[in-house]
């Protein structure tokens, strides 16, 4: 759901292997739109106030949506948190993460996926 953001527009099926054939794509939006989010994205990590600022890596481009949501069992009381994360580098559309961690109340919401998942991309640009 998310690679036609990264991807100019085009949902492009993942392929999980590399002697795959090349995964088949089509336009689901248009590309200016793609770019708008894209942009915005950009923002949540190099803005200083961005919630997924601390995923800034000096010389890449990483784009990113965080985001909490509670599950209430009961109306009127506190219910878990989920935390949630979309990554991708917005020059190198090689990879998209996405990652959701469950129960981060009290953790820091998603600023804790964040947080964990800043190894995994940071080993993305090891050579």
């Amino acid at each position: 759901a998310y690679s036609p953001i990264a991807n100019g527009g085009k949902l492009i099926y993942p392929k999980l292997i590399n002697n795959q054939k090349t995964p088949i794509s089509k336009r689901i939006i248009e590309k200016n739109t793609a770019n708008t989010i894209k942009q915005a994205l950009h923002e949540v990590v190099s803005r200083p106030d961005g919630t997924a600022h601390s995923l800034q890596i000096k010389g890449q481009s990483i784009a990113a949506k965080t985001g909490t949501a509670e599950l209430k069992k009961k109306k009127g009381t506190d219910g878990i948190e989920n935390g949630f994360l979309f990554a991708f580098d917005d020059k190198h559309s090689n990879y998209v993460v996405v990652s959701m961690i469950e129960n981060v109340k009290g953790r820091g919401g998603s600023s804790y996926v964040v947080q964990k998942m800043k190894p995994v991309i940071e080993s993305f640009y090891q050579k």
